[in-house]
């Protein structure tokens, strides 16, 4: 006969609670850390503090689903974490077979098991699997548990586990032990999510939204930082600022969409033609700033030379839609180089004055700076 079992289990009670984490901890006074009570709280305590130190995402899914599996000798487990993005669960990691057999499933809210543990936040243990019919069978047993893994905010995540090692079925025992593993399982995830959220909003406030370069003030940041660098390490530092000619012009004749366009294929344009290691950020309405850590005045010549070539090339060849019935767009770059007590401020003006020789020179071209260059 089946048995299902859910949250009307009595739990584990605060005395006992206690008493285990008070052995796990050497209180003076508890219980001897011998006893297998004793010895299942070490562990807890122990995967609580793995937890607090695993910082990347896959690898704390994966830490949680084994730790889980193997608290209740359970050989097949599997962790479903809820994705906002697709309103669905998602296998993100399993224990006992591969990950790559179940990655594509995904699982609506209260459909099958994993669904109906996500959406009600019950945990549930059956002690004999119902017969699906089938004669292929993926587990050893019919005895199953599954458990929310929850915070404040609600249900992040499911653990299933099956084919217990003896081949017995799962007991309260088992069941009170999994729910207490899911309760810092839980808290560590709310606290993953949180890291990654303040990354994305990290990211967001240094990245400028239409084009993806860096902003203005992240890219301020980073030359105050390569600066520093420069000044304890030695080694070399330029800098080119490229503006677009005549791009109001070119604004008001194909209007601001268009010209939005070009902004974001251009910033594409530069990321294909730099050094990875190099910075591409937007500073001004049309005009770009990449910063080349360990590239002397010749290199950053010949970069910024092969941007302006291949921006050339990228826009010229377009003879439909926006680029059309008019001249193309062209940059124009000047190129400053760090030295000695040199400050942000003078390197960035530095760039500046070459920029403005450009447009002066003619446009469509690259200039390095040069201290007998007319200041702006």
């Amino acid at each position: 006969m089946d048995r299902l079992v859910s949250d009307t289990t009595p739990a584990l009670g605060e005395d006992a609670l206690q008493a285990l984490f008070e052995d796990a901890l050497g209180v003076p006074g508890a219980a001897g850390a011998a006893t297998a009570a004793g010895n299942w709280a070490w562990r807890l305590f122990a995967f609580t503090a793995r937890l607090a130190k695993t910082k990347e995402a896959r690898a704390l899914y994966r830490l949680i689903v084994r730790e889980m599996a193997n608290a209740v000798s359970a050989d097949t487990a599997a962790f479903a974490l809820y994705l906002p993005s697709e309103q669905r669960l998602a296998i993100v990691a399993t224990h006992g077979y591969h990950e790559e057999l179940v990655g594509h499933v995904r699982i609506d809210p209260g459909e099958g098991i994993l669904g109906r543990v996500f959406s009600t936040g019950k945990p549930i243990m059956q002690s004999v699997r119902p017969d699906s019919g089938s004669k292929a069978r993926r587990y050893r047993t019919n005895s199953f548990m599954a458990v929310p893994l929850a915070a404040a905010d609600g249900v992040m995540a499911v653990v299933s586990v099956t084919d217990r090692a003896d081949g017995q079925p799962f007991d309260a025992s088992d069941f009170n032990r999994l729910r207490a593993y899911a309760v810092p399982a839980g808290l560590a995830l709310a606290t993953d999510r949180l890291r990654q959220q303040l990354q994305e909003f990290v990211h967001l406030a240094s990245v400028d939204p239409l084009t993806g370069a860096y902003n203005r003030r992240h890219f301020k940041e980073r030359i105050e930082q390569e600066l520093e660098r420069q000044r304890r390490e030695g080694g070399d530092l330029a800098l080119l600022l490229l503006d677009i000619d005549d791009f109001k012009k070119f604004n008001d004749v194909r209007g601001h969409l268009h010209g939005d366009r070009v902004l974001r294929e251009l910033v594409e344009v530069i990321r294909r033609s730099v050094r990875i290691v190099d910075v591409c950020a937007r500073y001004g309405g049309e005009e770009f700033a990449v910063l080349m850590p360990g590239a002397n005045s010749a290199m950053a010549f010949q970069i910024a030379e092969r941007i302006r070539r291949n921006s050339e090339a990228h826009f010229g060849s377009r003879t439909t839609g926006a680029y059309s019935g008019g001249p193309s767009p062209t940059l124009s770059v000047g190129v400053s180089s760090a030295r000695a007590g040199l400050a942000a401020d003078a390197l960035l003006k530095e760039a500046d004055v070459a920029l403005l020789e450009a447009k002066r020179s003619g446009k469509n071209m690259v200039r390095v700076y040069s201290a007998t260059a007319p200041e702006p």
